[in-house]
């Protein structure tokens, strides 16, 4: 029962690592599209590859309630997300210059439909990438009062992909920092009922003999300096 209820409350306690850590990570990409919109463009979002799902993220248009019509319209059409997937597969940008122009790739066309109904004009989509792998794209548009991106644009949003880059690393990298102090704790749990079970067996060892060894090991040097006294004369 014992060992029950603490494996229970570790699979508790790694949920709310987890929990936490997303937190993090999209507080700084929803942070990121604020100095987006509506400075540079007027919608932006952020779509990542979380447990092997697509999500987005974070996003936010000029307008609220076109924030709720892209929800909606995420929800309802299956292949919004064809031009992130192909941005992510090739690593390539691309730029639409006219979202009301029919796509090349029928794949885009429900993304297409998705923009045109709230207004967007132009639009642009760029790789997240961490270590040379994809793990997400910005999208980012603009409305029929900004004027569209143009290819000089692209360089700005593959800036903004770094950073969410970044952000995305940084919790990666904190989540492994985590989890080799756990693996090193368990280890040291391990060691420590090792410890007490040779205890057991061999009670001619007294307790502080066996710390004294553990926080004292022998060294090659102290070995051989052993050895070559027991062998002498």
């Amino acid at each position: 029962m014992e060992d029950e209820s603490r494996s229970r409350l570790e699979e508790a306690e790694r949920r709310s690592r987890l929990a936490a850590e997303q937190a993090r990570r999209h507080l700084a990409l929803r942070s990121l599209v604020d100095v987006v919109v509506p400075s540079f463009a007027d919608w932006c979002a952020v779509d990542l590859i979380i447990d092997g799902v697509l999500e987005r993220v974070a996003a936010r248009h000029a307008d609220p309630a076109a924030d709720a019509t892209l929800a909606a319209l995420a929800a309802e059409l299956p292949g919004w997300a064809g031009p992130v997937r192909r941005v992510m597969a090739t690593g390539r940008s691309e730029l639409v210059k006219d979202v009301d122009a029919p796509p090349a790739d029928p794949v885009d066309t429900d993304h297409r439909r998705a923009l045109r109904a709230v207004g967007a004009r132009s639009c642009l989509t760029v790789a997240v990438r961490v270590q040379g792998l994809s793990v997400g794209a910005i999208s980012c548009a603009t409305g029929p009062e900004r004027r569209g991106f143009r290819p000089s644009d692209m360089a700005a949003v593959e800036e903004l992909a770094a950073r969410a880059a970044a952000a995305v690393e940084r919790v990666a990298l904190l989540r492994e920092a985590r989890r080799s102090a756990a693996e090193a704790a368990e280890r040291a749990r391990q060691l420590r009922q090792l410890v007490g079970a040779a205890i057991a067996l061999q009670p001619q060892h007294r307790s502080r003999d066996v710390a004294s060894v553990l926080a004292h090991p022998a060294t090659p040097s102290s070995r051989s300096a052993t050895t070559m006294g027991r062998s002498g004369p």
